[in-house]
C-alpha cells in the first residue's frame, strides 16, 4: 500500500499533527484519497482502480510521482497509469476520465515509475541488469509504445530533474545476491548477479534527455554509493536474507537545497547534487565524499527500534518534515497494536513515521492496511515534474 500525506502547498509552518490533512493511499490495485479528521475519523473521498488483478501484497502500489501537484503517475502491481487526482469526487473505476494512460502488461517486479518530457513514461525493474529501465512513448489516444530499454540492476526509484534535463535513477552495480545462493542455471548470465568476492554497491545514475531522439535517454553519469554490506543473517539458509547484500530503495529531493536523501537496506545518505555535477566522472573514493550519512545532518536525532534499516520510502515536505516508510517498524510501546495478516510480507509496515528535524519529534500513523511506499502530496520547488498535454 502507498500512503501520501497532503498539506497546504508552500506552507511555511509545520502543522501540529502532520497526518491531520488529506492523504492518498493505495491498496489492492486502488488509489484512494482520504483524510484523518478530528477524533481520528477515517473518511474516503475518492477511489480510482489502477490494476484489475491486484488482490495480493505483490500487487499493491509501489510508487507514485506527482506532476504540477494535479496528476500522478502510479505503479500498481502489474499496472502503470497516469491518474488525475485534482478534484476528489465520487468513486471511479478503470476506464474513467481520471485514467489518462493505463498499461497493464506484466513487468519484472517493477518498483518505480516517472514521467519525462515527450511525454514518456519510464519504469524501473528490481531484477538483474538485463531488465533495468523501460521507456514508453505516451500517445494522445491513450496508448503507449516501448521505445527504449536501459541496463540497470535492482532499479528502485526514479525522479525527473527539469533544471538539469536529467532523469535520476537509483539501482545497484549488480544484483545484490551472490551466485552461490541462486539456481545454478542463472550462473550462465554474467550480468545477473555478483561473484562472492566482487564488490557490490548502489548507484545513483543521471540519464540526460535527448529531445527528438528515437531513444530519448542518453548514457548516464554514474555516482556509486559506499560498498554494500551483507544483510543480517545473510549466511543463514533458513532466513529471508540468505545470500543478500545491501541494496537501494528510495531517494527524495531536499527543499531549497541541491541535495537528495538516499535510502538503502541499512543506511541513509545525503547526496550533494551540485558537487556531483562539478566533479563529473571521478574515482569511487572521490564519489564516496558525496554521500554523507544522514544521521550526521538531516536525520540527526532520528530514533527507531530498527535504527536506519529498511527505509523503503522517504519524502521531505517544504516545511522540513520527513515522511518515512520503514518495513516492519512498530513504534516503541505500541508492539501490542501490531496485527499481522496471513498476506503481510516482511517488506511492508503497518506504521508510517514523520520525523521533524527542527524539534527532533516523531509522529506515527497506523493506516487501515500495511504500507510500502510513502510520499507527501507535493513536489518541492524545482521538482514539480512535467506538464502533460491536454
Amino acid at each position: 500500500m502507498l500512503i501520501l500525506a497532503d498539506v497546504t502547498e508552500n506552507s511555511a509552518a509545520a502543522p501540529a499533527d502532520p497526518f491531520e490533512s488529506k492523504f492518498v493511499t493505495g491498496t489492492s490495485g486502488d488509489i484512494i484519497v482520504a483524510s484523518r479528521g478530528k477524533g481520528g475519523k477515517y473518511t474516503e473521498h475518492l477511489r480510482v482502480k489502477v490494476s484489475k488483478n491486484a488482490r495480493k501484497p505483490k500487487h499493491t502500489c509501489t510508487d507514485v510521482r506527482f506532476h504540477n501537484n494535479t496528476q500522478a503517475v502510479v505503479m500498481c502491481g502489474d499496472s502503470k497509469a497516469v491518474v488525475d487526482l485534482g478534484t476528489p469526487g465520487s468513486a471511479d473505476t478503470l476506464g474513467s476520465s481520471r485514467l489518462r494512460w493505463h498499461m497493464g502488461e506484466h513487468g519484472n517486479n517493477e518498483h518505480a515509475v516517472e514521467l519525462i518530457p515527450g511525454p514518456y513514461m519510464v519504469s524501473a525493474s528490481s531484477g538483474g541488469r538485463g531488465y533495468g529501465l523501460e521507456v514508453r512513448k505516451l500517445h494522445a489516444d491513450g496508448s503507449a509504445t516501448l521505445v527504449q530499454t536501459c541496463s540497470l540492476a535492482s532499479g528502485h526509484a526514479l525522479k525527473w530533474d527539469r533544471k538539469r534535463n536529467l532523469l535520476w535513477a537509483l539501482g545497484s552495480s549488480v544484483f545484490p545476491q551472490t551466485w552461490e545462493y541462486r539456481d545454478p542455471k542463472e550462473k550462465l548470465d554474467p550480468y545477473w548477479t555478483c561473484e562472492e568476492s566482487e564488490h557490490v554497491y548502489g548507484v545513483l545514475c543521471a540519464y540526460p534527455l535527448r529531445e527528438g531522439h528515437e531513444r530519448p535517454l542518453g548514457h548516464p553519469m554514474v555516482f556509486p554509493l559506499p560498498d554494500s554490506q551483507e544483510l543480517p543473517e545473510s549466511e543463514n539458509p533458513k532466513h529471508g536474507n540468505y545470500g543478500w547484500r545491501e541494496g537501494p530503495h528510495d531517494f527524495a529531493p531536499l527543499p531549497r537545497q541541491d541535495k537528495f536523501l538516499v535510502s538503502t537496506d541499512m543506511h541513509s545518505f545525503v547526496f550533494d547534487i551540485g558537487e556531483a555535477m562539478r566533479l563529473g566522472a571521478s574515482s569511487k573514493a572521490e564519489m564516496k565524499k558525496l554521500f554523507v550519512p544522514a544521521e550526521q545532518s538531516l536525520l540527526e536525532g532520528f530514533k527507531s527500534p530498527m535504527e536506519f534499516d529498511e527505509f523503503k520510502a522517504v519524502s521531505i515536505h517544504s516545511n522540513g518534515d520527513v515522511l518515512i516508510c520503514q518495513a516492519r517498524m512498530v513504534p516503541p510501546g505500541l508492539e501490542t497494536a501490531q496485527v499481522e495478516t496471513e498476506y503481510t510480507p516482511d517488506y511492508v509496515s503497518s506504521w508510517l513515521t514523520v520525523f521533524r528535524p527542527s524539534t527532533k519529534e516523531h509522529y506515527y500513523l497506523k493506516p487501515p492496511a500495511y504500507t510500502y511506499k510513502a510520499r507527501w502530496h507535493e513536489e518541492p520547488a524545482g521538482w514539480e515534474g512535467i506538464t502533460l498535454p491536454s
